[in-house]
């Protein structure tokens, strides 16, 4: 519901003083999602993926380089699909970053460089 992937039964919250029930549409802009499933393309490499988020989203071209790389050295440095998709969801700096289980089957060492890119 906070996602807005599914519809709200009762309740609200906030995000930038917008409203999730009224203004959903205008919230996804600042919130990063990484679900627990694998939601990449198989077609295309890790820095494609970012790339292409980072066109979707808005990032001004000069600045997607930089992006990408800063979310690469982070988290994606060993490949793992998980860190892929938590950098997807930092990518843009949102206000409100949801993961679910990104630690899932990260080693200690990739589990500490996360939670450092989070902070």
């Amino acid at each position: 519901m906070l996602t807005g992937q599914k519809a709200i039964t009762s309740g609200d919250d906030f995000v930038k003083v917008l409203s999730i029930s009224s203004d959903v549409g205008k919230i996804r802009r600042w919130i990063g999602y990484c679900p627990q499933f694998d939601a990449l393309l198989n077609f295309i490499t890790g820095r494609e993926m970012l790339v292409m988020y980072a066109r979707i989203w808005g990032i001004p071209k000069h600045h997607i380089t930089a992006c990408v790389d800063q979310i690469l050295e982070d988290l994606v440095s060993s490949g793992n699909k998980q860190k892929l998709s938590t950098g997807i969801a930092l990518i843009r700096k949102p206000a409100v970053i949801f993961l679910d289980e990104p630690f899932s089957g990260m080693d200690p060492t990739a589990w500490h460089l996360l939670w450092n890119a989070v902070a």
